[in-house]
Order: structure tokens, then C-alpha cells, then sequence
């Protein structure tokens, strides 16, 4: 009877177990801050941050700001956005931008580049507070895009794209100072647009995007970055109706019948006694 229960005890630590490793897989696209305290009329880094990714080839965003409340460097320059270390050297950027209240952003390797595995930074911009407040800055529209390469008169020519699932993640700023004006910056000069070769990009282009990302205020994540979390779980996993990973419920429906199983073997050994 005795190994009986240790072997149930021992089934619900193991099905336990599960849950938080169901957390750890998700892939997150993040705006990432060192602090979360701005002072009026400085200059902030902040990052676009990918984790847990898989063979990205192509990312596209747009950031929604309030501008009333920050400033975007290179509003006015133009190239708000530096190239961050997914993209190395030869990759290309197509869109790079500020419109109203909305920073477009897409980047994409270059053949014969391979695609990115693993976390890292798809981008950084610099913004600067022009007011005291509390202000979000959030993924308006995000896209990660894998291609699907196939053998052309000895070329790797993108065939075909696959949207990669991920949850996005905001960010809040608190903002302490008087207000104050943009800096001033100098007229961009226009620039022609990149010459894209078919060959390095996806024939189909980008897989479409959703209008609006609704994004929802989360408790951070242990051991990163101190940053407010605002998750929307993408379609990762299979769900039912009330938005719950089936294998989440399965874990705990699994969990709940090896506890009452125990009680039940237990409450014999009593009876027997």
C-alpha cells in the first residue's frame, strides 16, 4: 500500500512539473527598458526583444506611442531604429519609420544568411520625455515570418512563409520632470528605396498581419529584465473554449485523479485498520 502512494505521489510531482515548462516555451517579442523611471528631457534606450524563437527569417512591427507624452529620435532624421544583433551584417531593413503616433519597423536576413534561432534583439530606438505621467508603449502590429527555401539553378530561392506564434509584451513607463519640446533634429534627407532581390526574400511576401494587438497587463517574469508584462497568448498551443492549453488541463485533470486515488487507498488502509 505504502509504494502504491509513493507511486501517486510521484505521478503528481511529474504531471506538476509540466505546468511551469509549458511557461518556459513560449516565444516572447518584448520592449525592453533598463529602468522603468524616465526624467523629462533625457534620451532612453529601449529594445525590441525576441526569445525563444525558431528560424526567423523576416520580422516586421508596429509600435503604438503616445506622442504627447514621448518624443521618438529620428522622428525627423529619419532611421529611428538601429539594427539589432538578429540581423547581422548584410541584412536588410525595409520599412524603418515614424508615422503619427505609430513606429513601423521591418528587417529581414539575407541570403546566404541562415535563419535565427534563439533570443535576441531585433532593434533598438532611443526616445526621449516630454511630460510627466504614466505612458505604454506596445506592439500595435508584430510579425515573425519563417521561409521556406528551395534549390533554384543552384540558389536558395524563398518558396513559401510560415508565421511564427509568439506573445507579445508592452511596456510602461512611469515619467517624473517639467514638461518639455523635442529636441531638434535635422530634416531627413529622402532616400531611394531598397532593392529587394526575389531570390532573398519570400516570393509571397510577409504573411498578413492582424490590424491591433489588444495587450494585457501580466505580473513579471522572475529572473529578467524588471519590465511590466502585458501578454496576449498567440495560438501556440491547442486551447478549448475558455482560452486554457488543453495539455495544461490535461496535467491537471491527470494531477486531480492521482490525488484522489491516493485519498481513496488511504481511506481503505484506514478502514482496514
Amino acid at each position: 500500500m505504502r509504494r502504491i502512494a509513493l507511486c501517486l505521489l510521484l505521478l503528481a510531482w511529474l504531471l506538476w512539473s509540466i505546468l511551469p515548462l509549458q511557461a518556459q516555451n513560449n516565444t516572447l517579442l518584448s520592449l525592453q527598458s533598463e529602468t522603468l523611471s524616465l526624467q523629462t528631457g533625457q534620451t532612453f534606450a529601449i529594445t525590441i526583444q525576441i526569445e525563444n524563437i525558431q528560424e526567423l527569417w523576416l520580422a516586421g512591427v508596429e509600435i503604438e506611442y503616445d506622442p504627447e507624452m514621448v518624443y521618438i529620435i529620428g522622428t525627423s532624421a529619419g532611421q529611428p531604429i538601429t539594427l539589432g544583433d538578429v540581423f547581422v551584417a548584410g541584412s536588410l531593413t525595409l520599412d524603418n519609420r515614424v508615422t503619427e503616433n505609430t513606429l513601423s519597423y521591418a528587417a529581414s536576413r539575407v541570403a546566404p544568411q541562415d535563419p535565427f534561432s534563439g533570443s535576441g534583439t531585433l532593434g533598438t530606438f532611443q526616445i526621449f520625455p516630454l511630460q510627466a505621467g504614466t505612458t505604454q508603449l506596445l506592439f500595435r502590429t508584430a510579425q515573425m515570418t519563417k521561409v521556406n527555401f528551395v534549390e533554384q539553378d543552384g540558389r536558395r530561392v524563398g518558396d513559401s512563409t510560415q508565421a511564427l506564434p509568439f506573445t507579445p509584451v508592452l511596456l510602461e513607463l512611469t515619467i517624473t520632470g517639467a514638461s518639455v519640446t523635442p529636441p531638434p533634429e535635422f530634416t531627413a534627407t529622402p532616400t531611394a528605396s531598397p532593392t529587394v532581390d526575389p531570390a532573398l526574400l519570400p516570393a509571397e511576401g510577409t504573411a498578413p498581419v492582424e490590424p491591433t494587438l489588444v495587450n494585457v497587463t501580466a505580473a513579471p517574469r522572475p529572473n529578467a529584465t524588471p519590465t511590466p508584462l502585458a501578454l496576449l497568448e498567440t495560438p501556440t498551443t491547442a486551447t478549448d473554449a475558455g482560452g486554457i492549453p488543453v495539455l495544461v488541463m490535461v496535467a491537471v485533470g491527470l494531477i486531480a485523479l492521482a490525488l484522489v486515488g491516493l485519498a481513496v487507498l488511504l481511506l481503505i488502509r484506514r478502514t482496514k485498520q
